[in-house]
C-alpha cells in the first residue's frame, strides 16, 4: 500500500509526464489499447486530465471502428469507477472484471462476456445488453434504467447472477419485485 510520500512522488512524476502532450497523443494514436487501459488509474492520478483532455471512449470507439475483428480481452481488469460512457465493448471479454461504480451508460456490451464481473453500483443506463453472458455477475445496486424490461428479466436466468437492489424501469407488474438468483 502506497504511503502519502509515494503518492506525492507519483503525482509529481505524472505532472511532468502529462506535460509531454506530444508523447501522450502518440500513445493514444498508435497504442490506443494501452492508452485506454491506463484509464483504470483514472481515480488515482489521471482523473482531471482524462475528464478535461482525453475523452477515452471516443478514441476507443474510433480504434474499434478500424479494428472490428479484434475482440478486446479485459478479463480481470480493474476498471473501478472508469468512465466508459458510450464505449463500444461489443464482444469484449470482461469476465471477472471489477466495474464497481463504473459509468457504462449507453455502452455497447452486446455479445460481451461479463461472467463473474462485479458491476456493483455501476451506471448501465441505456446500455445495450443483448446476448451478453452474465453468469455469477454481481449487479447489486446497478442502474439498469432505459434497458428494455424483457431483456432485464432474462438476465437473472443465468446461474448465480446477483440483481439485489438494482434500479430499473420494469413493467408495471414487476415494479418493486425482486429477482431470483439461480
Amino acid at each position: 500500500m502506497a504511503n502519502q510520500e509515494d503518492v506525492a512522488r507519483l503525482r509529481k512524476n505524472f505532472d511532468r509526464f502529462r506535460k509531454s502532450e506530444a508523447w501522450w497523443h502518440y500513445l493514444g494514436k498508435h497504442h490506443p489499447i494501452v492508452w485506454y487501459l491506463l484509464s483504470s488509474l483514472q481515480g488515482f492520478l489521471f482523473a482531471d486530465y482524462w475528464q478535461e483532455e482525453c475523452h477515452p471512449p471516443t478514441s476507443w470507439n474510433r480504434w474499434r471502428e478500424h479494428h472490428p475483428a479484434v475482440q478486446p480481452d479485459l478479463s480481470g481488469a480493474d476498471l473501478h469507477a472508469v468512465n466508459l460512457h458510450r464505449a463500444n465493448l461489443r464482444g469484449a471479454d470482461l469476465s471477472e472484471a471489477e466495474l464497481l461504480i463504473a459509468n457504462l451508460s449507453g455502452a455497447k456490451l452486446s455479445y460481451a462476456d461479463l461472467s463473474g464481473a462485479d458491476l456493483s453500483g455501476a451506471n448501465l443506463h441505456g446500455t445495450n445488453l443483448e446476448q451478453i453472458t452474465v453468469k455469477r455477475a454481481n449487479f447489486q445496486g446497478a442502474d439498469l434504467h432505459g434497458i428494455p424490461w424483457l431483456l432485464v428479466m432474462d438476465l437473472p436466468l443465468q446461474p448465480g447472477v446477483n440483481f439485489s437492489g438494482i434500479e430499473w424501469d420494469g413493467s408495471p407488474d414487476e415494479q418493486g419485485s425482486s429477482f431470483p438468483t439461480l
